[in-house]
């Protein structure tokens, strides 16, 4: 239960970190649709990710681990659709420019919004989770 506990707080912070990092997630409703945004990520991460990952073992090995994501990407999809605060739009990066190196500005689809947004969230809960345990 208190992993559980834990695993819920890590992902309602991770979301909130997300909306603030990346724009083109939305949750509108305050707190309670983060809290609700949380509870529902955690509990698609207990139930749904290991059939997920147990349905795309193939391919994974195949492809030597490299197609782990496609869940990530599947599970935050899922998380968007089952969450009705929750909204994830095109993301336009404005580009980057600092001592001359230069990102371009980009225009990324919904699709490649949630790969970026699923790399993000592994990011954010690996080191959320990492603080917690230390």
């Amino acid at each position: 239960m208190k992993n559980i506990l834990k695993s819920f707080l890590i992902n309602a912070v991770a979301l909130y970190v997300l909306t603030v990092i990346i724009p083109a997630f939305k949750i509108s409703g305050g707190l309670n649709s983060f809290l609700t945004a949380g509870a529902t990520l955690t509990l698609l991460n207990l139930l749904v990710k290991p059939i997920l990952n147990l349905l795309l073992l193939p391919i994974n090995l195949l492809s030597l681990g490299f197609f782990r994501w496609a869940s990530s990407v599947l599970i935050i999809w899922m998380l968007s659709k089952l969450t009705p605060g929750l909204s994830i739009s095109n993301y336009s990066f404005q580009g980057f420019n600092y001592n001359g190196v230069i990102l371009p500005a980009l225009q990324f689809s919904v699709l490649w919004t949630l790969i970026i947004g699923s790399f993000m969230m592994s990011i954010i809960t690996t080191l959320l989770d990492w603080v917690l345990n230390e």
